[in-house]
């Protein structure tokens, strides 16, 4: 399957891939550095604030939370996999729950993240509007997804990626999030920063098929 779309079987293979491959990706984004050497995840890490509930939507193994965050992180996702992984990593306040009906009270997080799933959660919509019930007012939302290649070695890595999914590299919900400040106005979130940056993750011939599959290149 080229295009990782909605339905039964998808849903299906998502909650499958996550049970077979549970961190794996904590494990590609980790090791990507942007100029600065940065990670995604410290990015995102940097635009949380001081203080207030900090909600991680689809946390998969929890990347974001560390003891800095103790006492007011919470960490959602549906694969139980990934929560016993971000316990076992020593993951504080995680709960299986869906993204579509986060277990918190209307108007008390601070800060809501949710980092590489926009793309793939059904219903996104819903989603945002779950995101906007859980905000405070003035809260603030967070999120990284994968974007088009920008440069001659973006190129190169993407050509890659569409071999490996055997066609264009592309998500369910890509019409929706080319237009990101409509899609996020409609749910009564507005758009702050729109930021586009650079990450590069050197890759072993053993580690690159599973890099590949990070992506969601392969479905049913």
């Amino acid at each position: 399957m080229n295009e990782p779309g909605a339905g039964a079987e998808w849903d299906a293979y998502l909650a499958g891939f996550h049970a077979d491959r549970p961190g794996i990706t904590e494990r590609l984004l980790s090791h990507s550095l942007d100029a600065r050497g940065t990670t995604p995840y410290d990015w995102v890490a940097d635009a949380v604030g001081g203080s207030g509930l900090v909600v991680d939507v689809a946390c998969g193994s929890a990347p974001l939370w560390s003891p800095r965050l103790a006492g007011r992180y919470l960490g959602v996702d549906l694969s139980s996999a990934e929560l016993d992984l971000a316990r076992h990593r020593g993951a504080h306040r995680i709960t299986q729950g869906s993204a579509h009906a986060l277990p918190v009270q209307t108007g008390i997080a601070a800060t809501v993240v949710c980092s590489m799933a926009l793309m793939i959660l059904p219903d996104l919509s819903a989603v945002l509007g779950e995101v906007r019930r859980a905000l405070r007012p003035g809260g603030v939302f967070v999120a990284i997804v994968p974007t088009t290649p920008t440069g001659l070695g973006d190129l190169v890595f993407g050509a890659g990626l569409v071999r490996a999914a055997r066609g264009p590299l592309s998500y369910r919900n890509d019409p929706l999030l080319r237009r990101p400040r409509r899609l996020f106005a409609e749910n009564g979130l507005a758009v702050r920063e729109d930021i586009r940056r650079t990450y590069r993750c050197e890759l072993s011939a053993d580690r690159a098929a599973e890099a590949a599959a990070s992506f969601y290149l392969r479905g049913p």
